[in-house]
């Protein structure tokens, strides 16, 4: 027995005895890393070290009644040894993180003097529902490694997969790939095709051509010159989950941006969300992905909820109207959750689309698009937002960021949100020549931001409440308010913008300077969670009232948190242990408004 078999039977030993070492990084919290390319979805579990999950459809909720399953149990290489066989995923990790600036999650382990990386990823160089994986042994030679000692096991139950293996010898190195091909909506003649194209395919190739990939889409990136090292960075990978869980399949379903990618919760597109990631699509110069959930929200199919009345309140909207008062099927179905025999509504949404719209026409100049949309907005968009300001002169009841039940509150996001749309739409149809209608909204908006200033906001120093009914003091403070700032509703340097941060800092902010804030008031330190969304735009708001260096703080926080979980963003963080709750990574409300701080960060 030579030098090289005895390797290879310690290194065999040492995967069947199933020895694995934890995750290097301390600070590290996430358990799984997702890849998509807007036709299927896969997850890597970091705690099993292998893809546990494959659905076909990056939207969970695909049709009214039909879930997107997982379809596999696990897929993962496993190492030949004289008739016996281990996973290599028993081997110790180094570090598991995405291939900067892509959607390919890297795995890297090493055996002594030898680093063996495997790859992941589902292909954007492919517009099919495909999962690739390769496995790159260094010196394989000097190992005396076979490429077929390393084989791909799949666990699954469906008859819809099929497998693709190869194999390269470059130099002392051993690559090996394999493609996991979803075959149902492929044609014979298509599935014969692609099975020949990458059966010849190189698997180092595979990894370079999707690398390239990625730096030509990342080619058209407007960013700012002062964006460098982990901020530089943060853009980059928040750029690639926009794009990750953007539906490319073709019908009603393309465009939408589902609002995560956990998946352990349902991944659906919500409007507030993809008014985010659109508007930090348009920043970046990504103009085509940005169209394209801006017109998957023109043509989907919603206005399933009309008018309901709890005593005098109304709830709902009582005309017809275009944009969903909560998420879409991947079909484009408008759909809600159910609480008191009533549906959970939001009325941001038409506001944060002619956000969302006005950023697009504005950075890309295609006026075209807003042309031809022009009397469809008008009327279904526009109209529907103003007829929701009721009596109080806000923005009528809904269920706000915090999904209550019917009958609400009058949220002062929901309110923020119009006023901006509103005066969004207000320059569009000026520049469309509608200018009697521009005028209209002008006033209506500059009205609804005077019942603002005058209703919701609370004692002589005037700080913002969440609510209309929300008063009690420090009960009614509610981080996402600080869009009232970022959204000009309030001077950055009013009383009022200045009282409402303070408050922020001295009720909302957890324990340590540098950190940042809850959304909302608890008295019980031990349930306060920090919310990563109220941090990135709470930046914007520091900057512009130039509390700069608080802004930095914040900014600096979040990016040493990011930068520990392969940049994604959560929902939540626990404020005593640091570790990620909720969804991660978060899409328009997470990746989008990372975009957006940093791009704050380089004007103030």
């Amino acid at each position: 027995m030579d030098m090289r078999d005895c390797f290879l039977i310690i290194l065999f030993l040492f995967l069947f005895q199933g020895q694995s070492t934890p995750q290097p990084n301390s600070k590290r919290s996430i358990t799984y890393i997702p890849s998509a390319n807007g036709f299927c979805y896969v997850a890597y579990n970091l705690v099993e070290n292998k893809v546990d999950i494959f659905q076909p459809h990056i939207v969970d909720l695909w049709d009214v009644g039909q879930t997107t399953p997982d379809l596999i149990e696990s897929v993962e290489f496993k190492l030949a040894v004289r008739n016996k066989r281990a996973a290599l995923s028993a081997l110790p990790v180094e570090s598991v993180s995405y291939e900067d600036g892509t959607g390919i999650i890297r795995v890297d382990s090493k055996i002594k003097d030898h680093s063996l990386t495997r790859y992941f990823w589902t292909p954007m160089v492919l517009d099919y529902k495909v999962l690739l994986m390769v496995c790159h042994v260094e010196n394989a030679a000097f190992l005396n490694l076979d490429p077929d000692q390393i084989e791909v096991h799949l666990n699954t139950s469906s008859p819809d997969f099929y497998v693709v293996r190869m194999s390269q010898i470059d130099g002392q190195d051993l690559w090996v790939g394999a493609a996991l091909i979803y075959r149902p909506g492929i044609s014979e003649r298509t599935f014969g095709q692609l099975k020949d194209e990458l059966f010849q395919a190189k698997p180092k190739n595979l990894v370079e051509a999707e690398k390239r990939w990625w730096r030509h889409w990342h080619h058209f990136e407007n960013l700012p010159a002062n964006i460098y090292g982990k901020l530089h960075q943060a853009v980059l990978q928040s750029a690639v989950f926009l794009k990750m869980a953007q539906c490319r399949e073709p019908g009603p379903s393309y465009g939408q941006i589902v609002s995560h990618l956990s998946p352990h919760y349902p991944k659906v597109a919500i409007v507030s969300d993809m008014a985010y990631a659109i508007v930090a699509l348009a920043s970046l110069g990504h103009f085509r992905e940005s169209k394209a959930a801006l017109t998957f929200l023109l043509n989907s199919n919603a206005n399933q909820f009309k008018c309901r009345k709890f005593g005098r309140i109304k709830w709902g909207l009582c005309e017809d109207y275009l944009i969903s008062l909560y998420y879409y099927t991947g079909l484009g179905h408008e759909r809600s959750v159910w609480k008191n025999n009533a549906p959970v509504l939001h009325l941001d949404g038409s506001g944060l689309f002619l956000w969302a719209m006005h950023e697009y026409v504005s950075k890309s100049a295609d006026r075209r698009f807003f042309y031809n949309k022009e009397a469809k907005i008008e009327k279904k968009v526009v109209y529907p937002l103003v007829n929701a300001i009721d009596e109080e002169g806000l923005i009528q009841n809904d269920s706000g960021w915090y999904n209550l039940p019917a009958p609400g509150e009058h949220f002062t996001l929901s309110s923020a949100s119009a006023f901006k749309g509103l005066t969004c739409a207000a320059v569009l149809f000026r520049e469309s020549g509608a200018v009697d209608l521009s005028t209209e909204l002008i006033k209506i908006s500059s009205q609804l931001r005077n019942t603002m200033l005058s209703k919701l906001v609370v004692g002589e120093s005037g700080v913002i409440a969440r609510s209309l009914e929300q008063k009690k003091w420090p009960d009614f403070l509610d981080g996402t308010t600080v869009e009232v700032i970022n959204w000009s509703v309030v001077d950055p340097h009013w009383k009022t913008a200045l009282s409402t941060l303070n408050a922020m800092e001295s009720f909302l902010r957890l324990a340590e300077p540098s950190r940042g804030f809850s959304r909302d008031y608890e008295r019980d330190d031990k349930k306060r969670s920090e919310n990563l969304f109220v941090n990135l735009r709470s930046i914007e708001a520091l900057n512009r009232a130039t509390r700069i260096d608080r802004a930095n703080e914040l900014l600096d926080w979040v990016m040493e948190l990011i930068s520990s979980n392969t940049y994604m963003i959560s929902s939540t963080l626990q404020a005593g242990t640091l570790r990620y709750e909720g969804t991660y990574p978060v899409i328009g409300r997470g990746a989008g408004a990372c975009i957006l701080a940093v791009f704050s960060y380089s004007k103030f």
